[in-house]
């Protein structure tokens, strides 16, 4: 953590991270994972990719982001991602909008292709905006997408939501006086503990076989 103290926002990087799934438990297939790279607030890369899931789409979730079988037939699995996956993600600081679920999603999928859960700090943008604006009705993505007028205006598909939850994140760091010459030891004492994969992550739902 002493490095960090040293770190600017400016130099950060930060991969803003989405997935759509098979189910709404920590144990659903990931079928689309979104991600999109910034250092500072300069986008650097993106990965974005539908995912072959072991079990077919049940309608009940393909009604929410509207991805079915026909769609992930020819896409890659997820043992085929996952090195490209946790090579994009690297060092950075992964944000995502409601982290515990997706990160569970994402360690139960690593840890089925034998990939251990990351150890990279994770910035949940709920827990972010309640710290700041604790007096909001709603803290969906899509409410505080419409609040501070986002640019993006679709929802439930991974790609678009990662960007959103991005224009959240740095909405908040521009409404809260933040500048990037900041460090980012300051940000992340300002939001409360500072968590990783690890702190989120429900271990028994690694208890895979």
């Amino acid at each position: 953590m002493e490095i960090i103290k040293d770190v600017k926002l400016k130099d950060v990087e930060f991969v803003f991270l989405d997935t759509e799934t098979t189910g709404l438990s920590f144990r659903s297939y990931i079928v689309e994972i979104g991600l999109v790279k910034f250092r500072g607030c300069r986008i650097v890369d993106v990965m974005d990719f539908l995912v072959k899931p072991p079990i077919s789409i049940p309608q009940s979730v393909v009604k929410i982001h509207g991805i079915d079988d026909s769609m992930v037939r020819d896409a890659p699995s997820f043992s085929n991602l996952a090195e490209s996956i946790v090579k994009f993600i690297g060092d950075s600081i992964v944000v995502i909008h409601n982290a515990p679920f997706d990160v569970n999603v994402m360690a139960y999928n690593l840890s089925r292709v034998g990939y251990p859960v990351p150890s990279n700090i994770v910035i949940d943008t709920i827990e972010m905006v309640k710290c700041f604006f604790p007096q909001l009705g709603s803290y969906s993505l899509r409410s505080l997408a419409k609040i501070w007028d986002s640019p993006y205006r679709t929802f439930h598909r991974a790609l678009v939501d990662a960007k959103n939850t991005a224009f959240v994140f740095f909405s908040v760091l521009k409404k809260c006086g933040y500048t990037f010459e900041e460090s980012l030891w300051e940000l992340l004492s300002a939001i409360g503990p500072i968590r990783t994969f690890d702190d989120y992550c429900t271990k028994s739902n690694l208890e895979l076989f």
